[in-house]
């Protein structure tokens, strides 16, 4: 396995509509689905997986977003450490 930390790189699309299905792309995630976690905005649950692999994340966006304040951080950790992407999601 990797040692390093994994790094988001690209969010597709970075202005998505509830219930869609992004893309992150990156580096050191996993093919085990069961160590990557992945959080949408400060609170609230992990977002629904859809598949990971060493540098691909899809991921449903959850309908429990506020559009309120529709701009929200990514949060990906895996046994390897935890980052938060420098690209934000931005509901549509």
């Amino acid at each position: 396995d990797n040692v390093a930390p994994p790094v988001v790189s690209r969010i597709d699309p970075a202005t998505p509509l509830w219930g869609d299905t992004v893309t992150l792309t990156g580096q050191n995630f996993s093919y085990r689905r069961a160590s990557v976690r992945l959080r949408v905005g400060a609170w609230g649950d992990d977002a629904p997986l859809v598949s990971t692999s060493p540098t691909q994340i899809r991921f449903v966006v959850p309908n429990w977003l506020d559009a309120v304040n529709p701009n929200y951080a990514i949060t990906v950790t895996t046994d390897n450490g935890q980052t938060t992407a420098e690209q934000r999601l931005v509901l549509n």
